[in-house]
């Protein structure tokens, strides 16, 4: 019998080839974006979950709380942690049975890392004696238990022993093949930054996408010396893990710390001023992905969205399902006299569910087929260009397999079960009385709105975040970053790199194309941690701030980048007298509660010329005051308080002042780049032989901070897309169908003079209900996730009527564009012809 339902079920396919390509398509595309988007989210969701005891292991963190005025506290959350109280935590505390350290790149600081800073690259000598050489930001320093800790796998080496002695260092596979090509890398030699020799020791698989981890090279603790077990005050330093006994609750624990806090932050304290608080914390592992603090250089990721992925997975797909249920109750119609003839020849209603069902496992099957089909042909463009990692999947492919399986039965039985639903509740004698379903097809239209509404709100919700993005790409920063190229200058500095940098400069100006250049520390769009934070005093007011900088800056970093001065003067070409001076900017003024630019001119502070652990009090005076301009990233992370140059900004004259601010970079105001770009390269070699040339635009310098928020709003176009496909798949297959079941009726209203308008709405009518129904329910939704979407930014568009109602209008004209053919065809249709159709 089944056999007969499947050859049955096929006829009927090939007779309608058009409607079945329609379901096909519809359900193949749905399928395909389930299975992408499902396994993506439930991955990124389960993010640092693949680590062994991952339950019972805690980051522990702190926050710290400061004050102005003595009276209003600000305060920061910070993912590292002082490693003496780390060691002594875990002493006394019975229930934490494990702790392991790592400092990552961007946390290197000079009192924790004393050999080398944060620019790093790595020399190898092949065995033909050829020198390769690459600048790498992704480093790490990790104690010697690490890789047994998290239990990470190595291909090469042992994770009991490859971090033991000084000296060591474990790569990743892709950097070992960057060093080393296809020879085994275990023994070989590399040198930091020329000079400091390291031996590999291992090789770990390269870290999935899933995880807040982000190290390319490993480097032993242990070569860090006495250094790893300082107890002091630090903006940067060791991210430090905690392993808990079992069935210990966090929360507890983390009180039991903080009732004992003043035993650990005593020393900190008393060498800061006395308005400072402090409060330990512990932060699950699971959460850490989700959860960035201060001095967390890896972009978090947005539980929100990948439940929005979970939800559009579903939404895309029960389109899909929509469409095939919505054209099988129109199909429905000239299958009527086919229905009302079986009953009459003893067929039960369980043949026809049993036909129906045979039906919808027919085209789902061949549906599924063709969308796995489709997600292994574009797996690897996802993964370039829209950041959805499938090899970080391997390991659930069972369980994903699982779920596809219990969905496409779960679609198998809805759709096949709803058509039915038009017979079950009638008996054998009304079914031959019915002329057609059309009273059963009433309770199905809500499905169309549904598969409206799910576009709706999508194609609302890609205009506000195409419409933030541009706020956040074109807004004004305060300093001018168009045209502005950056040249990285070289990590060693020897003993002639300033005049070098002098001859750079200089030359730089006599190249075509070339307008200005300035040298300085660093710039807005590096990481938080690059900023030299001097905590600079008022001495009248005896009050104090710790200000953002861009380091050591010549006299045309200011000209250069346009930057607004308010009163006083900028730094002079080698003037001594700059030696003890600064400029702030008008927010350092507040801090400083110094009342106007005016007012500043002339004042000293005492300004910070060390590290954070050693006070090197210095008076200098204030010679200029700027316009606030940004320092950080406008993603709105709550532990970053000052995103826009809040916290104020205080600069200082080359080295002069602060000896640790030597220049980083230099940028370089281009105006004919294909004239300059090959120039600026070859003076560069020139000048500078053993540095690694290096050059790129500021304004992608800056922009690379939203390179998040950018995939999601290009993943969410591709989606949404999507959705608009299917609906207008389906719009097209119901308008089609209800053409040709009208054909008569149009032909009759053709002869009485039904002009073209009249004709199209006959046909549009319930579909236009639909649409405004489905833009009533959807705007609310939509404006709920536009809002939730919104709060990550400290800066946000406002809202307005035409956000809503231009994407609506969009998809309205999209739709009608996609059934013009179909109205067309039947309001030229010639009535005569219309008026023989049976």
């Amino acid at each position: 019998m089944l056999t007969s339902y499947l050859k049955l079920s096929l006829r009927l396919l090939a007779r309608n080839p058009f409607f079945t390509f329609i379901n096909v398509a519809g359900l193949s595309i749905g399928f395909a974006v389930f299975f992408i988007l499902w396994q993506y989210s439930q991955n990124e969701l389960k993010s640092d979950q693949q680590w062994k005891d991952w339950e019972r292991i805690v980051r522990i963190g702190f926050v710290w709380s400061w004050t102005d005025n003595g009276t209003d506290y600000d305060q920061s959350t910070f993912g590292f942690f002082l490693p003496l109280q780390t060691k002594q935590i875990a002493n006394d505390f019975k229930e934490i049975t494990e702790y392991t350290r790592i400092i990552k790149q961007d946390n290197f600081s000079p009192e924790f890392v004393t050999a080398h800073g944060k620019e790093i690259f790595f020399t190898y000598l092949t065995p033909a004696q050829q020198q390769v050489s690459f600048k790498e930001f992704q480093v790490a320093y990790a104690d010697p238990n690490f890789f047994q800790f998290f239990s990470i796998s190595l291909k090469a080496g042992s994770p009991a022993t490859a971090l033991q002695h000084t000296g060591n260092i474990v790569l990743s596979e892709k950097t070992a093949l960057k060093y080393f090509k296809e020879t085994d890398p275990v023994g070989k030699t590399i040198l930091l930054n020329n000079r400091i020799p390291f031996v590999v020791t291992g090789v770990f698989e390269d870290l999935p996408s899933n995880t807040h981890f982000g190290f390319d090279m490993v480097i032993s603790s242990t070569t860090l010396g006495n250094s790893i077990e300082r107890s002091t005050s630090s903006l940067g330093g060791p991210h430090a893990y905690l392993k808990l006994r079992e069935d210990i609750n966090v929360a507890e624990l983390e009180k039991k710390i903080q009732e004992a806090d003043l035993t650990y932050w005593r020393v900190i304290l008393d060498m800061t001023a006395k308005t400072n608080k402090v409060q330990t914390i512990l932060q699950p592992l699971s959460d850490l992905p989700f959860q960035s603090l201060r001095c967390d250089y890896f972009k978090s990721k947005s539980k929100f969205i990948l439940h929005a992925f979970e939800a559009i997975s579903l939404a895309v797909l029960l389109m899909g399902w929509i469409n095939y249920i919505n054209l099988s109750i129109s199909q429905y119609a000239r299958r009527w006299k086919e229905v009302s003839a079986r009953v009459t020849f003893g067929a039960k209603k369980r043949d026809l569910l049993l036909q129906f069902g045979m039906e919808a496992f027919l085209i789902n099957t061949i549906a599924i087929l063709i969308g796995l089909t489709f997600v292994q042909l574009v797996s690897a463009p996802l993964h370039t260009f829209l950041g959805f990692d499938f090899k970080a999947s391997q390991n659930m492919a069972s369980e994903q397999w699982l779920i596809l399986l219990l969905v496409s039965l779960a679609g198998i039985i809805i759709c096949g079960f709803m058509p039915s639903l038009l017979t079950l509740n009638k008996s054998a004698i009304d079914i031959k009385r019915m002329q057609s379903p059309q009273t059963g097809r009433s309770y199905f239209q809500s499905l169309t709105v549904i598969q409206l509404l799910i576009a709706v709100v999508l194609i609302v919700w890609l205009f506000t975040m195409n419409a933030q993005m541009n706020l956040i790409l074109q807004r004004d920063l305060g300093f001018n970053r168009n045209q502005v190229m950056l040249v990285d200058l070289p990590i060693e500095k020897n003993q002639t790199f300033k005049q070098d940098l002098a001859s750079l400069k200089t030359e730089l100006k006599r190249i075509n194309g070339v307008e200005s250049a300035t040298s300085f520390t660093n710039i807005t769009g590096d990481t938080e941690n690059t900023f030299f934070v001097r905590c600079v005093y008022a001495i009248e007011s005896k009050d104090y701030g710790c200000l953002d900088t861009n380091g050591g800056v010549d006299e045309n970093f200011i000209p250069m980048f346009g930057i607004t001065l308010l009163a006083g003067r900028n730094f002079l070409p080698d003037n001594p007298a700059d030696s003890n001076s600064v400029i702030l900017s008008r927010a350092a003024l507040r801090r400083l509660i110094i009342k106007s630019p005016e007012d500043a001119i002339g004042k000293d502070v005492m300004i910070n010329i060390g590290n954070w652990s050693e006070s090197k009090l210095k008076k200098v005076t204030i010679i200029g005051v700027v316009k606030d301009y940004a320092q950080r990233s406008l993603v709105d992370n709550s532990e970053m308080k000052f995103n826009n140059g809040e916290s104020g900004i205080v600069l200082t004259y080359k080295d002069w002042l602060v000896p640790s601010a030597l220049p980083n970079k230099v940028a370089i105001k281009i105006s004919d780049y294909e004239e300059a770009s090959n120039g600026i390269e070859k003076l560069y070699r020139a000048i500078f032989p053993s540095g690694i040339y290096n050059g790129y635009w500021l304004n992608d310098h800056i922009n690379r901070h939203y390179n998040n928020e950018r995939t999601e709003s290009n993943q969410l176009l591709l989606f949404t897309l999507i959705a608009i496909a299917i609906a207008c798949l389906g719009l097209l297959g119901m308008i089609s169908n209800k053409a040709v079941e009208k054909t008569k009726e149009i032909g009759i209203r053709k002869v009485l003079g039904a002009e073209m308008h009249q004709i199209a709405q006959i046909l549009l009518k319930t579909t236009v209900k639909q649409i405004i129904v489905a833009t009533v329910i959807g705007i609310p939704v939509a404006y709920y996730l536009t809002q939730q979407y919104l709060e990550k930014f400290s800066e946000r568009i406002t809202l307005q009527w035409w956000h809503y109602a231009l994407p609506v209008m969009i998809l309205v004209v999209i739709m009608f564009a996609t059934i013009a053919s179909v109205l067309w065809k039947a309001a030229r249709s010639n009535p005569v012809e219309a008026l023989k159709y049976e």
